[in-house]
Parts: structure tokens; sequence; C-alpha cells
């Protein structure tokens, strides 16, 4: 199985239909719906992602009601996106992070976050992928815990446009 980390500021893009990186996050959601990934987050991406500054203006954007239920059915069990609770052990990975790749600690979180998914559930023939927009996390993190830290990409995971002819 293939199982896909998104850091917060995926599903903020995704959840703000920002446009850079609409298409490969898209892309992603439909491989998840077609059963060919799993996508993973820690739960403090639930709370990260209610307060934010869009990319694209820069300006802190918080959700509106209408909003508040996307978010609630983005992160149902329904939606099959796993959630990994941060404990002592998560937060010692994540520590390790900070000493020994100089990861910003709220990114830490989310790397021990992966990393410790990756320790109990991602077994010999799974993958796991960490995908974020943060540029200096894929650089400082790459190769931490053997994880591949990536920007989510298009050409992986093809948008897929439906067109309905019926009408």
């Amino acid at each position: 199985m293939k199982y896909i980390y998104w850091d917060s500021n995926c599903f903020i893009g995704y959840l703000k239909d920002e446009e850079y990186g609409r298409d490969a996050r898209n892309g992603v959601v439909q491989a998840v719906g077609r059963g060919e990934a799993k996508l993973v987050t820690s739960v403090f991406t639930m709370v990260e992602v209610v307060k934010c500054r869009i990319k694209e203006k820069g300006e802190l954007s918080v959700f509106d009601r209408k909003q508040r239920q996307d978010l609630e059915n983005c992160f149902s069990p329904d939606n099959g996106v796993l959630l990994i609770n941060v404990d002592r052990e998560t937060a010692s990975m994540a520590r390790c992070a900070v000493w020994d790749y100089n990861v910003d600690p709220k990114d830490a979180i989310h790397v021990g976050s992966a990393l410790q998914f990756c320790e109990v559930m991602v077994g010999e023939d799974d993958e796991l992928v960490f995908q974020t927009f943060d540029k200096n996390l894929i650089k400082r993190a790459q190769g931490c815990g053997g994880i591949k830290f990536e920007e989510p990409n298009v050409a992986d995971y093809p948008y897929q446009l439906s067109a309905d002819f019926t009408g």
C-alpha cells in the first residue's frame, strides 16, 4: 500500500482551493478515492488548518460556518484520512528531527508523526511519502527515517477531469 502523509499546508490548499498545486492535490485525492493510496496526517493538522495564511494572498484566513462543515467532513473517518495521535514516542521522534535535521519544531511534529506511522503501520511492501509545499522542510528533512519528502506532483497523481455529456 502507498501511504501519503500530507502536511497541514496540503490540506489548507485543498480546503481553500488554492491555485498553486491544485491539480496535484486533487490528483492525490482522486488516487485515494480509487484506493490506490491512503492519506495520513497528524491530529495537529485538524487544528492548524483552522486559522491559516493563504499562500497567494498572504492574508490570514479563518474557516466560516460552511467551511467548518467541509473541515469536519475532510477529517471524517468515512473519507479514509488516517489520523496519527501525538504521544510521548511521537514527540521524541519529532525532537530528534529538530536536533538531527534542524527541522522547525512545528514541522517536526509532522515529521515525528510520519516516523511513528512508519514504525507502527508501514509494512515491508508498503511505502510512505511525505508531501508538503514547504521547500525548507523538504530540504532539511530529506532522508530522515528513510522517508521521501516531496512536493505534491501532478505527474505522480494525474488529476482526471470528469466530464458529463448527458446534458
